[in-house]
Parts: C-alpha cells; structure tokens; sequence
C-alpha cells in the first residue's frame, strides 16, 4: 500500500467503514500514509478522518458508490434533491447523478 499524499509505502494505515442503505454488506476501505503523512498527534488522526469521510481521498471511489447507490434507489435521488448535497461532489456530478435517477426511473415504468 502507498501513501495517499506522496505515494511513498504506507507505514500506518486508516480503515473506513461504509454503510450503503440498499447493501447488507459492510465493505472496508483502506487509506495509507507514510510516516512523513502520518499526523503526530491524536486530533491530527481525527482531522485525517475526517478528511477522508469529506472525499479529499479517494473522489473517484466515493462517486462510483454513490452512482450505485442511485441506480439502486433512484427515487429518493429525485424526490429529495438535498440527498446530493456532499461537498466535495461537484454541480456538474450532480447534474449526472440526477440525470441517472431520471434514466433509471424512465427505464422501470417501460
């Protein structure tokens, strides 16, 4: 595993847990930091975490579980808009993400 920020070998490592509403299925994520990365204090590691909760690692994956998310529950995608309101989710993938419940949901009622 490298590290996040320098891509160095990852030395400590972080595992993230996700909780998907439509998936019984409880999947791990893991993010590498090498000791240079490495926040020295236990406030530091919070920070960490919470940058990575926020997506400033790992944009890609957190978009494509999101779009899997809205294939399996479009609805709720279109009823409460607010449910893509992430941060760090940018307006053009929103619009994408919406025009994919819209595709889903026209797809179901054919």
């Amino acid at each position: 595993m490298n590290c996040e920020k320098c891509g160095r070998g990852a030395v400590e490592v972080i595992r993230e847990r996700r909780f998907l509403l439509f998936n019984e299925e409880d999947p791990v994520y893991e993010y590498g930091f090498c000791s240079k990365h490495w926040p020295d204090s236990d406030e530091g590691v919070r920070e960490l975490m919470r940058d990575i909760c926020s997506g400033e690692f790992d944009h890609e994956c957190r978009y494509e579980m999101l779009r899997e998310s809205v294939e399996q529950r479009p609805a709720i995608y279109l009823e409460t808009p607010v449910s893509l309101d992430y941060e760090w989710l940018s307006d053009d993938e929103r619009e994408d993400l919406q025009e994919l419940a819209r595709e889903v949901l026209a797809g179901d009622s054919e």
